[in-house]
C-alpha cells in the first residue's frame, strides 16, 4: 500500500475509510472527541497508524520502500483465510471478534459483548481447524472451499460473565463445527462439549 508521510490522512486513511464506509464525522473527528484525551490529530488516522504498528508488531509485515506495506511471508500466511473470492468468515452467536479484553457490554439493537479476532485466532492455531466434538473437517469434506472454516465456541458464555475478563484462548474457547455449535446452544445454559459428544450416535 503506498503511503506518502507528508499526506498520510489522504492516501492511508481516506481509501480505507472508503472501504469501510466511514461517514464524513467519522473521517475527520479528533482524537480528543473520541477518546477525551485532549489530542486534536484525527482519530481514524490515528488508529490507521496504530494498525500498521500491530501488523508490524507482530511479524505481518516486511521491510519495504518508505511509503509502502509490503506483507512478510507469515503476513500473507495469515491472509489467506480473507483472499477466498467471495467466502467469507460469517459471526455466529458466542464466536469471537475485537480486542482480546472480552465482554464488554456495547448498545446496539440489543446489549452485544466484544469479542476477540486475536482470541479466535490463537485458539484455532493450537487446536487446528477440525470440529473438538464430532472431528469434522471442512477441508477435508469439502476441498478448497472448506479451507480455514470453523465456529469458535467460548466454554462459558460471555453473557453468563457479565463484565470485562481476560481471555485465554487456549482455556476459554474451542473450534467447533455450526452443526454441533447449534446443538451446544440449544440450552440455555448451553451443555458442556462433553455432554454433547455423549449425545453423538455412532453406526
Amino acid at each position: 500500500m503506498p503511503t506518502d508521510p507528508h499526506t498520510p490522512l489522504l492516501t492511508i486513511a481516506q481509501p480505507l475509510a472508503d472501504y469501510f464506509g466511514l461517514t464524513e464525522i467519522e473521517r475527520s473527528q479528533s482524537r480528543d472527541t473520541v477518546l477525551s484525551d485532549g489530542r486534536s490529530e484525527p482519530f481514524w488516522n490515528n488508529m490507521v497508524q496504530w494498525a500498521r504498528r500491530r501488523l508490524n508488531d507482530r511479524g505481518y509485515l516486511a521491510p519495504a520502500s518508505r511509503g509502502f506495506w509490503r506483507l512478510s511471508e507469515l503476513g500473507i500466511e495469515k491472509a489467506l483465510p480473507l483472499s477466498t473470492g467471495n467466502l467469507r468468515h460469517v459471526a455466529y452467536p458466542d464466536e469471537v471478534s475485537g480486542t482480546l479484553s472480552e465482554g464488554t457490554a456495547r448498545k446496539v439493537t440489543v446489549n452485544a459483548y466484544e469479542r476477540s479476532a486475536d482470541g479466535r485466532q490463537a485458539c484455532i492455531d493450537h487446536y487446528g481447524y477440525r470440529c473438538c466434538v464430532c472431528d469434522f473437517d471442512f477441508e477435508e469434506r469439502y476441498g478448497e472451499r472448506g479451507k480455514y472454516f470453523i465456529h469458535v465456541h467460548h466454554l462459558v458464555p460471555l453473557a453468563s460473565i457479565g463484565g470485562s475478563y481476560s481471555l485465554d484462548p487456549i482455556k476459554d474457547l474451542r473450534p467447533i463445527c455450526p452443526n454441533c455449535h447449534s446443538m451446544i446452544h440449544r440450552t440455555d445454559p448451553p451443555c458442556s462439549i462433553e455432554i454433547l459428544k455423549g449425545c453423538i450416535k455412532h453406526g
